[in-house]
């Protein structure tokens, strides 16, 4: 990416994390923790929505997870207004936003089972191959779109 204000070198774009809005943070912690592999990093804490959001009157409750591949997740809890939930029988809803988040696994029917056992749900009926890869849409307790996928043939 090269900067078009500076007209200076390319710059490398990162992203140390992303948030993921929750309805029940202590559920989607056992979720992401025991389902994917995620562990707690850092500590738990609440802070007020304008300082964390800019704007709310409420607190939020946080905790990061980290995967050992360095991806970390923000779960964070808005207290006093209630998480709508995507439509949860759709893969693409019409939604804004970021759409799903992709998994790579290599035990692909032991981290789908992992998903369901700990309130994920399937989004479509059977996993798709293509491209040497298998793939299912599934959704966290939240109805967080998550795209799991196992390269086949490696």
């Amino acid at each position: 990416m090269t900067s078009s204000v500076t007209g200076g070198a390319p710059k490398r774009a990162v992203i140390p994390h992303i948030g993921v809005r929750v309805a029940d943070l202590d559920r989607s912690l056992a979720f992401y923790t025991e389902a994917l592999d995620f562990a707690l990093s850092g500590e738990r804490y609440r802070v007020s929505a304008p300082d964390l959001l800019g704007e709310g009157n409420d607190d939020v409750e946080v905790q990061f997870v980290e995967h050992p591949d360095g991806t970390r997740i923000e779960l964070f809890r808005v207290e006093g207004v209630p998480a709508e939930e995507p439509d949860p029988g759709v893969v693409f809803g019409p939604e804004t936003g970021i759409s799903h988040m992709i998994f790579f696994v290599d035990d692909f029917d032991e981290a789908w089972a992992r998903i369901l056992r700990f309130g994920g749900r399937t989004l479509l009926p059977d996993p798709a191959v293509r491209d040497d890869r298998r793939i299912q849409f599934c959704a966290d307790p939240d109805g967080i779109r998550i795209e799991l996928v196992e390269r086949l043939n490696n």
